[in-house]
């Protein structure tokens, strides 16, 4: 992992550096302040605007830039090793050292608003079948599309303690996606993984049942209508259906995805979403919490399984402790 700056914002050493990775949002947000300030006219700009301009154009000048949703140096793709060394000094002097302080604050604020759901290894931590796209859980052939329910929980709401907080932060810029699902899996119930299971069970059983009563309902509708038609006449053959209309009725009708509207039991799709986005407990120690975060971090490192190792990792969250 390549790391830059006073939060040791973040990209793959190896591999291209995306806008995705903190250090790639991290240099994202200073190119949206620059871009709105220089588009002010000279006589409107504030000492801010030009702070921007002028911070940003100190990276520009290490040879940075943004495409694609990549990090370039000197007009090519660059890993994050790359960029590390491009701008490790930079960094390090004039604004972009004064603005780190800026996005630390930034960077705070995002973690505080994230909604407590599982994202990465939701497929281990909650259902073989999930996708944190959309979510959605997949199943029996059948897709169920998750939406949020009115109230979700933030990670702010939950780590209301400096230590539960610098916690999350500590593994925000290394891990930033891992967030979500920490704090999730802290709120879920235990057996959260057997729940959704039998939650889909139901689900698509309701659904099977349901779409099953309306197909036999149709056919007997069919049924009753060509029973009622007239006879043909005397020496004329009933009209063949087409081949093709045969082979399209034969065929099976996809199944349905279900959805908060559509769902047969609506009960059940409930329980899913309350599993999903939790509640936080109104009697959440803190003291508790963070000794749980510690256990799921690591144990997501464990699922990870790669190097450095866990324990290596342990040895860093744990720097966590010098918070009072």
């Amino acid at each position: 992992m390549a790391s830059l700056g006073v939060f040791q914002w973040g990209a793959t050493k190896a591999t291209t550096a995306k806008t995705s990775s903190s250090l790639g949002q991290f240099y994202v947000g200073l190119q949206g302040r620059a871009d709105a300030s220089a588009k002010k006219a000279e006589k409107d700009r504030t000492d801010s605007d030009r702070f921007y301009i002028d911070t940003w154009k100190q990276a520009t000048d290490a040879g940075l830039s943004i495409s694609g949703g990549k990090l370039r140096i000197g007009g090519q793709d660059a890993t994050g090793g790359q960029v590390e060394s491009a701008l490790a000094t930079p960094m390090g002097t004039g604004k972009l050292r004064a603005y780190q302080l800026l996005a630390a604050k930034d960077w705070l604020d995002d973690l505080r608003g994230k909604v407590a759901r599982p994202m990465t290894y939701g497929a281990t931590l909650l259902h073989k079948g999930f996708s944190q796209s959309g979510p959605t859980i997949r199943s029996g052939g059948r897709t169920i599309r998750l939406s949020a329910p009115s109230t979700t929980t933030t990670v702010g709401q939950v780590c209301t303690s400096k230590k539960a907080m610098a916690l999350m932060a500590n593994l925000l810029v290394n891990r930033p996606a891992w967030v979500n699902t920490v704090v999730w899996r802290a709120l879920a119930p235990a057996d959260a993984e057997a729940k959704a299971a039998e939650l889909v069970d139901r689900l698509i059983a309701a659904q099977d049942a349901t779409e099953d009563a309306e197909t036999k309902r149709a056919a007997e509708a069919a049924a009753a209508e060509a029973a009622a038609a007239p006879a043909p006449p005397p020496g004329k053959k009933a009209k063949a259906k087409p081949k093709a209309k045969a082979k399209a009725k034969a065929k099976a009708k996809a199944k349905a995805e279900i959805t908060a509207a559509n769902a047969a039991d609506p009960d059940a799709y409930k329980a899913l979403q309350a599993l999903v986005w939790p509640l936080k407990a109104a009697n959440l120690a803190q003291t508790d919490l963070v000794e749980r975060l510690y256990t799921i971090s690591l144990e997501m490192y464990r699922i990870e399984h790669t190097t450095p190792t866990a324990e290596t990792r342990a040895k860093r969250l744990v720097t966590t402790e010098v918070i009072d």
